[in-house]
């Protein structure tokens, strides 16, 4: 069952990594399946082979190394890639443990239908929410019916919203080499730029002590990641641009990562509250510069 659910990959992880001891656990992960550190099953998902007859099948190509960034891989004291990412895991789910079982944080567990008009927005705005994380919920609704949600559950002021993207790039013509067809100067100055792109990460970035770079993938994932860093602020400002009075904080883009399904997630944080005052807020008015805010600029 694990092995079916490989179709879509074609192992270039394990040549994603720059050593061989974490190529070899790179081919044992893609193999197994298995996220084991020191042979406790911690970290694995059992219950993802226990399905029941009407669940839905297993993504295709889904990796347990998306469950955390390569950064944060690559700062983890463990000997190799895969004892990292249950390392770090089980730290993350130790630390969610403490805060549980000291009531720094309380569960409420519900399943209910949101949309603008549905009794559960004014059950939500009555909670006055300090924070609401939307997940990629806005990569499923307009984005003026997103905005119209989204305020009318924080209609008592004081929230921040946070959210990502991950389907922005079908929106944006030239966020795909293949858009540069018949083009050759600029799909010669694309790829240049990508490698570039590929060298300040190993130089400047923490991933550049695990991965080999440029990886040996298909192109289109490198020159993707590069056109998306230079036009991911065109579609913040499309995103917000019908939305009414709020101020937008961070928007930026993770550091390039080979082994993740979708290495391009845009991550923004926003407010309807003018009051407010968000750290190195953009206001309303996205710069048109090529290059975005995020750390390889």
């Amino acid at each position: 069952m694990w092995l079916d659910t490989r179709i879509s990959r074609n192992g270039t992880d394990i040549m994603c990594m720059q050593r061989h001891e974490d190529q070899l656990q790179m081919c044992h992960y893609l193999l197994t399946g298995d996220v084991l550190h020191k042979e406790k099953p911690e970290v694995g998902n059992p219950a993802m082979w226990s399905l029941p007859p009407s669940a839905p099948p297993l993504e295709k190509g889904e990796s347990a190394f998306n469950a955390v960034e390569i950064d944060d891989l690559a700062q983890c004291q463990e000997p190799n890639i895969r004892q990292k990412l249950s390392g770090e895991l089980l730290r993350r789910l130790a630390r969610l443990r403490t805060w549980l079982q000291s009531k720094e944080v309380v569960l409420d567990l519900r399943r209910d239908f949101v949309s603008p008009e549905a009794a559960i927005v004014g059950w939500i705005e009555r909670l006055h929410p300090w924070t609401m994380s939307w997940s990629n919920v806005l990569d499923y609704l307009p984005p003026k019916e997103f905005h119209k949600l989204a305020r009318s559950c924080s209609a008592q002021g004081d929230t921040i919203h946070y959210g990502y993207s991950m389907n922005w790039i079908a929106e944006v013509y030239g966020s795909c080499i293949m858009d540069y067809d018949g083009h050759p100067e600029a799909v010669a100055k694309i790829i240049e730029g990508s490698h570039e792109m590929c060298q300040q990460a190993e130089r400047l970035m923490p991933s550049g002590k695990l991965l080999l770079l440029p990886p040996h993938e298909t192109p289109m994932n490198i020159t993707g990641h590069f056109l998306a860093m230079g036009l991911h602020k065109r579609w913040a400002r499309y995103f917000f641009s019908d939305a009414g009075e709020l101020q937008v904080g961070m928007f930026s883009m993770q550091t390039y990562n080979p082994l993740a399904t979708n290495a391009n997630c845009l991550s923004m944080t926003w407010t309807y509250d003018m009051d407010m005052e968000l750290k190195s807020a953009s206001g309303t008015e996205l710069a048109d510069d090529a290059m975005p805010d995020c750390p390889m600029s």
